[in-house]
């Protein structure tokens, strides 16, 4: 190649920076971006000399030179082989966007026919370049060890395995260790791919730096090999020499399999023995002692990184400046993560309209840094709300991206409006199984719609109203069921027990609308998890079970659209024609001419043309002016056009009760909107002799979102009471069948305390053989229902739940700073989170019970990891002055206390 040829009409050669046995590394300039660019060119026709073997090399050796005399030998891969090794490279890097991993730009051929591969230019150095100066220091060991890990991480979510990870493949961008960038893929592998590329019993790898599975040529290496191969990167950094680096090549192999290398501290002994023996694990001969993966690595080196820093910056007692929990706490947040398919410009577009599809489920969307997009919900809402919110948003997305869309639910430390942590980590590596399984390693893959994965926490919030398929590691979602159709997660609970009273309640309504010919309304109320959407399954089933002739229309409120003009009763209406939104305006008009044509009189005064026309808000079409098919009429003034759509509203449903009960069902009316609510009380009101009814279900707060709603329709009102204890014995017996216990039966019921959603959670986790571990998904409403508290009640639950079951006033004022807690104690014992102790263990203590378990340990878990960590230590402080010293805080000084 020559100077400023230009390849593909984009790259201009502009020198060549180095060459070697596979090809040359030509610097070139992008025209497109006006940046320079690393172009790796593939020679054909190249000699037979190959890398040396070194450290700054890959070496390969077959495994049956071991044992010949001569030692080992080196294996001459062939053209064809390096070509494809080129185009896996290509591949995996243009998944890999992260900002520690060197970017893809393009692959190609050049005008010879020579192979290419077109990455980020890097200006820098090596990490074998920085070492040749001297070995680092603990801090600088730490920063370079935290970004190589995260580094891994990202190829490891991917199923990816580097096996070259050597200090001459990690560069420092501008030459710090912050700049730390993840470099030459020529090796790397799927984890579950069949080694193509290699020789059987094949060595890959770099004398020095070979994991044991390597240096024995096992095919089947996975994440833990890079693991072994970054502690050997990290010890070098702080003794100055690799592990394994002394005598013949052979001995190396046999060092790295069967001999511990020298103990780090003997050769650094200011290294902290934390870090020493971080490092004894990832260099562990048998893999399953190592960390699993790049992402545990990084999470143990910064936390030995903070413990560093406050060390040295002098903190107090644990390495904490303050002596009081602060106001940082983990919240409830839905993540919708996507890794899409385009790029550039085309990246862009699709990212404007991720933002506007984000937005519209009240989300807030994210691009990071290796170019995935992350859909953030952080609202307040119920945990199945929200997991719901985010599931919508998921499927909103499916037509627009192609591969897989995770969805996660669940506690999270927010950072810059960004979660941190477990929840995070759980969405990339959903994300990353389900690339996986859709076969990510493909040069190309075909825009399909994508596939909506859910873990099982998220499943187990959305169980009730969506249809998912279970599948290894969590769930597929397929779609949302169509209102009125809740199921419960055992699959077991298929009567409504415990509710026969509400039940017979509405079907004597129902019975005397049909028989009266009187139209009337009902309005369920009950807090979340109380059974609503089940009572109302339950009713539907038992009325379809009639075998009668009736019209049952069912809408059902959404968060995203709440308030919405005529966005419930649209729901309604486009729900009984069948109308899914995918459809366009033809085909939606048409079904519901045909609709409207099937429950109309001919000799009526509307036309099913004219009744669509009038309704056509509710059926979600535009307005329709006269002239265009002679049909339709629309009046431009606001005024008569509600006029008219309330003349056809009611006509549609005085024919649609012809002959027929109608059953107009109104679930989550919490979320409804006022002209929704109007048209109904006009039906209520002109049509009160005809088979009509209306059942509305809803939360407690629609007395203050609609307050006198339908008032002077003789609304009956059904609040739904907690389940008895009766009816939750049954529920449990029924689930289990008698091979639970009396005892196991009792104490399921009591952490349920009459909540039909976590009772059917708890039995699910039963069936399974859970234990008696708490459900994250029980976990996850408690934790919701506590974030509606005001910021200072949350913050003593938090602390209170540092001591266990029982806590008392005065440790719980130690551990917010002093301030007095009795009045804020008081009010969560008036909202029965917490119970006051008639004689407390401690003289002239005030002594507090948390209501049950599931109250504490939602507490528990809204502590930030700093937190956690400090309250523990003052918590065992104040019991240690309250005359307790022996007993320590936390999870298992509960057991202490309140035996």
């Amino acid at each position: 190649m020559w100077e400023r040829q230009v390849i593909a009409e984009r790259f201009q050669v502009q020198r060549l920076a180095g060459s070697g046995g596979m090809g040359s590394v030509y610097r070139a300039l992008d025209q497109h971006t006006g940046t320079p660019v690393a172009l790796k060119v593939l020679r054909r026709g190249r000699s037979a000399s190959e890398d040396s073997g070194s450290e700054t090399g890959t070496v390969t050796l077959t495994a049956r030179g071991i044992g010949e005399p001569g030692g080992l030998k080196v294996r001459q891969a062939g053209e064809d082989r390096e070509v494809a090794r080129l185009e896996r490279e290509a591949r995996l890097l243009s998944r890999l966007r992260h900002p520690r991993v060197v970017r893809y730009i393009a692959t190609g051929a050049t005008p010879a026919g020579e192979p290419y591969l077109v990455m980020e230019w890097l200006d820098g150095e090596t990490l074998t370049d920085r070492l040749k100066r001297g070995a680092l220091n603990v801090e600088e060991t730490l920063t370079l060890g935290v970004r190589a890990a995260e580094a891994l991480g990202a190829v490891h979510r991917l199923g990816v395995v580097h096996r070259d990870v050597k200090p001459s493949n990690l560069f420092l961008r501008g030459g710090t260790l912050e700049g730390l960038t993840l470099i030459d893929f020529g090796i790397a592998r799927r984890q579950s791919a069949s080694p193509t590329l290699t020789s059987p019993g094949a060595v890959v790898g770099t004398l020095g730096y070979l994991s044991p599975e390597q240096a024995q040529g096992d095919p089947a290496v996975d994440a833990r090999s890079d693991v072994f191969s970054l502690g050997c990167v990290l010890y070098r950094c702080l003794a100055g020499r690799a592990p394994f680096l002394e005598g013949s090549p052979l001995s190396v192999l046999l060092q790295v399999v069967s001999e511990p290398p020298p103990r780090l501290r003997t050769l650094r002994p200011e290294v902290p023995p934390a870090l020493e023996s971080l490092i004894e694990r990832m260099l562990a001969k048998p893999r399953d002692k190592r960390p699993r993966h790049g992402n545990e690595v990084a999470t143990m080196l910064r936390a030995l990184e903070r413990q560093r820093l406050s060390s040295a910056s002098g903190k107090g007692a644990g390495g904490y400046p303050w002596r009081h929990l602060s106001e940082a706490e983990r919240r409830f947040v839905g993540l919708v993560l996507a890794r899409p398919r385009s790029e550039g410009t085309a990246l862009a577009a699709q990212a404007r309209t991720v933002r506007d599809v984000a937005e519209r489920h009240r989300g807030h969307l994210e691009v990071l840094d290796d170019g995935s997009l992350m859909v953030v919900m952080v609202d307040g809402s119920a945990a199945t709300d929200l997991a719901a919110q985010a599931a919508r948003c998921a499927l909103s997305l499916r037509p627009l991206l192609g591969g897989t869309v995770a969805v996660v639910a669940g506690r999270a430390e927010l950072d810059k409006g960004l979660p941190s942590g477990a929840l995070r980590e759980r969405a990339m590596d959903l994300l990353a199984a389900g690339e996986r399984e859709d076969g990510i390693e493909h040069a190309q893959v075909d825009e399909v719609s994508a596939v909506v994965r859910v873990d099982e926490v998220t499943a187990g919030l959305l169980r009730a109203r969506f249809e998912l398929e279970t599948v290894e590691g969590g769930a597929v979602l397929r779609g949302e069921r169509p209102a009125g159709r809740a199921t419960r997660s055992t699959g077991k609970l298929v009567a409504c027990v415990g509710r026969e009273r509400e039940l017979a309640q509405l079907e004597t309504l129902f019975l005397h609308a049909r028989d009266e010919a009187r139209a009337c309304a009902a309005l369920v109320t009950a807090a979340p998890g109380t059974g609503k959407s089940w009572l109302l399954h339950e009713f539907l089933v038992r009325l379809r079970g009639r075998g009668e002739a009736m019209e049952i229309w069912v809408g059902q409120g959404n968060p995203t659209r709440a308030g919405g003009a005529f966005g419930l009763l649209g729901h309604a209406l486009r729900s009984a024609v069948g109308l899914r939104g995918g459809e366009s305006i033809a085909e939606r008009r048409r079904e519901a001419r045909a609709w409207v044509g099937r429950h109309l009189d001919p000799s009526g005064p509307l036309c099913p043309d004219e009744l669509v026309a009038s309704l056509g808000e509710l059926f979600a079409l535009p307005p329709r002016t006269r002239g265009e098919d002679g049909n339709g009429t629309v009046f431009r003034d606001p005024a008569m056009l509600r006029t008219q759509m309330r003349r056809a509203w009611i006509h549609l449903v005085r024919t649609a009760c012809a002959g027929r009960p109608l059953l107009l069902v109104l679930e989550d009316l919490h979320w409804g909107d006022l002209p929704s609510i109007r048209l109904v009380d006009a039906i209520l009101d002109e049509l009160h002799d005809l088979p009509l009814m209306v059942l509305a279900l809803a939360r407690p707060e629609v007395e203050e979102v609609f307050p006198k709603l339908w008032e002077k329709r003789r609304l009956q009102h059904i609040r739904l009471d907690p389940l008895t204890r009766r009816a939750s014995e049954r529920l449990a017996r029924m689930t289990l069948g008698d091979r639970a216990s009396d005892r196991t039966i009792a104490a399921l019921v009591e952490r349920a305390d009459g909540n039909a959603f976590y009772l059917d959670e708890l039995l699910r986790a039963a069936t399974r053989g859970a234990g008696r571990a708490l459900p994250e998904s029980v976990l996850a409403m408690m934790h919701t229902h506590l974030e509606r508290l005001d910021s200072g009640a949350r913050r003593l639950l938090r602390a209170a739940s540092l001591f266990g079951q029982t806590f008392w006033r005065g440790g719980v004022e130690a551990l917010t700073d002093g301030e007095d807690a009795a009045a804020g104690l008081a009010e969560l014992a008036a909202k029965e989170l917490v119970t006051p102790q008639q004689e407390g263990r401690f003289p002239g203590e005030v002594e507090y019970r948390f209501r049950d378990t599931l109250v504490r340990e939602a507490a528990y878990g809204m502590l930030s990891d700093e937190d956690r960590a400090l309250g523990h230590r003052l918590a065992a402080e104040w019991l240690e002055q309250a005359g307790r010293p022996r007993v320590r805080s936390g999870r298992s000084s509960a057991n202490l206390l309140d035996g």
